[in-house]
């Protein structure tokens, strides 16, 4: 692993972590869904908000993809 792929990952797994810090809230009111953003993990946008599950590991998915992607792209053969 060369020194662009490390830098690759260590951007990938700080984008992840950020996600993770910062995750998409939303609400079910009266039967629909109220999307309220992204916030602090400890401080929602309101006592009512919860976490989007499914938003986030979608959002750690893609990240994962490009991140694997720009490793595999950035593979230098090394020169004997």
């Amino acid at each position: 692993m060369n020194r662009t792929q490390k830098n690759i990952l260590i951007i990938t797994v700080v984008c992840m972590l950020l996600m993770t810090i910062f995750p998409p809230f939303y609400a079910i009111y009266k039967s629909n869904s109220i999307n309220f953003g992204y916030s602090f993990i400890f401080n929602p946008p309101r006592k009512i908000a919860i976490i989007n599950v499914a938003t986030l590991f979608i959002q750690y998915f893609i990240a994962g993809i490009i991140g694997f992607a720009l490793v595999i792209l950035n593979n230098e053969k090394k020169q004997q």
